[in-house]
C-alpha cells in the first residue's frame, strides 16, 4: 500500500513508525497498528466519530451489529451471512488488494484478508483500536489506517 501526503499529495516514506512526507515534512504517527492522518483535528463528522467511539466495545456483539444487520435486513441476514456474502461476492472478482472503507471493528476486513491484501479505513480511533486487537486475536494481516473517507491518503 503506497501513501500520499493528504496535504501534497506526495508520496510517503514509511520511516521509525512513522510515515513523513519528503515534500512539506508533514508525519503522520503509527498508533499501536494504524496510521493516523486526522491527528487531534478528527473529521467535519465528529458527532459520528464519537458516536462509533462510544459503540466499539459492543459493536460485534449480539447487542449491536447482529441486531442492527437483522433490523437493516428486514430479517433476511444475519451479520455472519452478510460477511460471506460479500466476501464470496469479492472473491469472484478476483482483487489482489481490497480498500473496506468504514471497516470498524475489521469484521469485514478479516475475512476478506483470506484472500487478498486488505486496507481499513476509519475515521473512529476506538474502532481501529478494536480492529488492531481482533486482527491481531484471529492472526490475520490488515493494513488500517484513521482517515476521512472523504479525503483519503
Amino acid at each position: 500500500m503506497t501513501y500520499a501526503c493528504p496535504n501534497c499529495r506526495c508520496p510517503l516514506d514509511r520511516l521509525r513508525g512513522e510515515l513523513l512526507c519528503p515534500s512539506c515534512s508533514a508525519t503522520y504517527p503509527d498508533r499501536g497498528g494504524f496510521y493516523d492522518f486526522l491527528g487531534d483535528g478528527g473529521t467535519q463528522n465528529g458527532d459520528l466519530v464519537s458516536l462509533f467511539d462510544a459503540v466499539s466495545g459492543v459493536y460485534e456483539t449480539p447487542l449491536w451489529y447482529p441486531t442492527g444487520m437483522r433490523l437493516a435486513t428486514g430479517g433476511r441476514s444475519s451479520a455472519d451471512e452478510l460477511v460471506e456474502r460479500v466476501a464470496r461476492r469479492v472473491s469472484e472478482e478476483g482483487p489482489e488488494q481490497v480498500l473496506d472503507v468504514a471497516t470498524g471493528t475489521g469484521l469485514f476486513a478479516r475475512r476478506l484478508a483470506r484472500g487478498a491484501s486488505v486496507h481499513g479505513v476509519d475515521a473512529s480511533e476506538e474502532m481501529l483500536r478494536r480492529a488492531v486487537r481482533n486482527a491481531r486475536r484471529d492472526g490475520v494481516p490488515l493494513e488500517l489506517s484513521r482517515a476521512d473517507a472523504g479525503s483519503l491518503p
